[in-house]
C-alpha cells in the first residue's frame, strides 16, 4: 500500500538516535511523516515471509497525540509564545501480554524535582519521556524503563485528562513525574495498586540512590469515584544535590549534605451529571543530621461544572507552604478556567487566568490561552 511504502522509505530514521546525543539533530520533519503514516487507519504490522507461512512480528502503532501550543499573558505586560505537556507515544505489541511503548515529547514532561537543582533551559527540548517494555500476567503487570510516576492522581501520564494547568507543587517541582525504574501494577474487585522503585533523578542516575513509590487506591466500576493514597520515599547524597546548596535557590534542605526524604498524597475524584471535583492534599518532610527535619505541605480543590458538551467551566483553590521552616512564604492561587471544546474532547481551548492571592509575593498574575489536541477523549466528562 502507499501507506506502506512511504513507512519503507523514511523508516530509516529510525536508527538515527544511535549516531546522535541528542534528539534535537533528528530530522523532525521524517519522524512526523512517519507517525502520520503510523496512524493514518489501521496500525502497520511487520511482517516476514518464508516459503511455507507468513510470521506475525507484532503490531505498531500511535496509541497518542497531545499537542498543547500556548500563548502566556503575565502581569508584568510580558507575552510569549510556547508549547506545554506535547508529546507523541507509540506502542510495538508481540502478543497480548508483551508491549514496548515510548514517547517522544518536550524534556519539562520529565519534571526533575528542584532537589537536583535548577531547572535546565533545555526543558522544551525534545527527549525521550516515556520508554518502556510491560509484560503482563494473571498476577498483574511489570514495567521496566522510563514510566510515569504513580504519585497522585494528577502525575505523569496523565496530561491529556488535566483540567487545569500544574497546581503550585509542581510550580514549585516538589515532586517528579516520571522517572527510571521497575514498576508493578495489579488491580482486583475495583482496588488497584502501583508501586515503582526508581532512580529519584528523573534522569540520569547521580547518586545510585533508590525510590520507592507506591499508590493504593479505589476505582468505582463506572469510574465516576476515585479516591487514593500516594507514598513516595528515598535518599540523597550531595553527589546529586550540591548544586542547590545556595540558599536563594532552596531553603527546604542543605544539598551539601546526605538527606532522608518521605512524601505522601491523598486525593479524591468525582463527577457527576453537571459537577465534578477533585480534592488532593499533599505532605512532605526531609531529615538531615545537622539540619533536623523540616516539612513542606499543600494541596488545592478543584471545582468543575459542565454546562454543555461543548462548554465547561472551572474554578481552583491552590494552597502551598514549600519550606514550613520560614515565614511569610506560603503561596496561594485561585484560577479560573473556561473550557470549550467539541463531542469527544479532542480539540479542547482553554482560556485561564490565575490570580496569586496578596500574601503570594514571588508569583505574577497569569491568563493563558491553551489550544490542545489529543487522540484520547477525556474520561472525566459525563456526556
Amino acid at each position: 500500500s502507499q501507506g506502506l511504502n512511504l513507512l519503507l522509505k523514511y523508516g530509516f530514521v529510525l536508527p538515527v538516535y544511535g549516531r546522535s546525543n541528542s534528539i534535537k539533530e533528528m530530522n523532525l520533519l521524517k519522524y512526523l511523516i512517519l507517525f502520520f503514516v503510523i496512524g493514518n487507519g489501521e496500525a502497520v504490522r511487520a511482517d516476514v515471509q518464508s516459503s511455507k507461512s507468513q510470521t506475525s512480528l507484532g503490531q505498531l502503532k500511535v496509541s497518542d497525540i497531545l499537542i498543547e501550543p500556548i500563548f502566556l499573558l503575565e502581569e508584568s505586560q510580558e507575552s510569549r509564545f510556547d508549547f506545554q505537556h506535547s508529546f507523541v507515544a507509540v506502542d510495538w505489541s508481540y502478543d497480548q501480554d508483551t508491549k514496548i511503548s515510548f514517547s517522544i515529547g518536550q524534556k519539562s514532561l520529565l519534571a526533575t524535582p528542584a532537589r537536583f537543582g535548577a531547572q535546565n533551559n533545555d526543558s522544551d527540548e525534545l527527549t525521550f519521556v516515556d520508554l518502556n517494555g510491560r509484560f503482563s500476567g494473571d498476577y498483574g503487570s511489570v514495567i521496566l524503563g522510563l514510566q510515569p510516576i504513580p504519585f497522585g492522581y494528577t502525575g505523569g501520564g496523565h496530561e491529556a485528562r488535566l483540567e487545569f494547568s500544574p497546581s503550585l507543587i509542581y510550580q514549585f517541582r516538589r515532586v517528579g513525574r516520571r522517572d527510571i525504574g521497575l514498576g508493578y501494577e495489579i488491580s482486583h474487585n475495583h482496588f488497584y495498586n502501583k508501586l515503582l522503585v526508581h532512580n529519584g533523578e528523573s534522569g540520569k542516575e547521580l547518586d545510585n540512590r533508590f525510590w520507592l513509590t507506591g499508590q493504593w487506591g479505589w476505582l468505582r466500576a463506572d469510574g465516576k469515584l476515585d479516591v487514593g493514597v500516594s507514598l513516595s520515599g528515598g535518599k540523597t547524597s550531595p553527589v546529586s544535590t550540591a548544586q542547590v546548596s545556595n540558599p536563594s535557590s532552596e531553603t527546604l534542605f542543605d544539598g551539601n549534605e546526605n538527606a532522608d526524604w518521605k512524601m505522601g498524597v491523598f486525593h479524591l475524584m468525582h463527577k457527576g451529571r453537571l459537577w465534578g471535583g477533585l480534592l488532593q492534599g499533599y505532605s512532605g518532610q526531609v531529615q538531615q543530621d545537622n539540619n533536623g527535619r523540616n516539612e513542606f505541605y499543600g494541596g488545592h480543590l478543584d471545582l468543575l461544572y459542565f454546562w454543555n458538551k461543548n462548554i465547561s467551566f472551572g474554578l481552583r483553590y491552590d494552597y502551598l507552604d514549600p519550606d514550613a521552616n520560614r515565614d511569610n512564604d506560603e503561596e496561594e492561587q485561585v484560577v479560573i478556567v473556561l473550557s470549550l471544546h467539541n463531542k469527544y474532547q479532542t480539540s479542547r481551548f482553554f482560556i485561564e487566568g490565575r490570580q496569586n492571592l496578596p500574601s503570594s509575593s514571588n508569583q505574577q498574575d497569569q491568563i493563558l490561552f491553551l489550544w490542545r489536541l489529543t487522540s484520547l477523549s477525556n474520561p472525566f466528562f459525563p456526556f
